[in-house]
């Protein structure tokens, strides 16, 4: 369906991001862990009627160019031994 009206095209938008952003975060693996905050995706899912809301809110400033720490897109490495007492 095209359209010109501008709130429809907006909630359009809305929408589809909405879905898109919910479908990611229940297709991800539930144990890996989303940042330095240390809540694995399992989390995220279990709470998401909660914070879903939030998040959405914070995409939307994202991606209307509101400015964010350069901590939101650091990675963290993280080495995991695979021995009880690792040797150098």
């Amino acid at each position: 369906m095209w359209t010109e009206d501008m709130e429809l095209v907006k909630n359009s938008a809305i929408d589809f991001f909405k879905d898109l952003l919910s479908s990611i975060v229940f297709s991800m693996d539930q144990d890996s862990v989303a940042g330095p905050d240390g809540f694995n995706v399992k989390f995220y899912q279990f709470c998401w009627d909660i914070h879903k809301e939030d998040l959405l809110v914070v995409m939307k400033e994202l991606w209307g160019g509101a400015w964010f720490p350069k901590s939101f897109s650091r990675t963290t490495i993280v080495l995991i031994p695979k021995k009880d007492e690792p040797h150098g």
